[in-house]
């Protein structure tokens, strides 16, 4: 991933059986000649599943992992307000990440 330098994220909110709210990240990027995904984390999401703290959890993991917002370039979701929300869901608090 980070020789091919640009990503793309795809992002699953879930519940699981005990009731917990998780995260699921999955990264696609392009090498030489393929296009490849893995998972990148599942991780618990804490409280409410607000755009603000799943947006905490990614780049906590970002920052831990030295990986920069500005690589990338395409983020998936499911469309639901804490992901979609301009302001303060997820993607309204990407696009004011410096």
């Amino acid at each position: 991933m980070r020789r091919a330098g640009h990503f793309a994220l795809q992002l699953d909110e879930m519940t699981d059986v005990s009731g917990e709210a998780q995260l699921l990240a999955f990264v696609r990027y392009k090498d030489e000649s393929d296009i490849n995904e893995h998972v990148l984390f599942c991780k618990a999401l804490p409280g409410k599943t607000t755009g603000e703290e799943i947006f905490q959890v990614i780049d906590s993991f970002f920052k831990e992992h030295d990986i920069e917002w500005t690589y990338c370039t395409h983020i998936c979701t499911d469309g639901a307000a804490a992901m979609s929300g301009g302001v303060k869901g997820l993607l309204g608090q990407q696009e004011s990440e410096p």
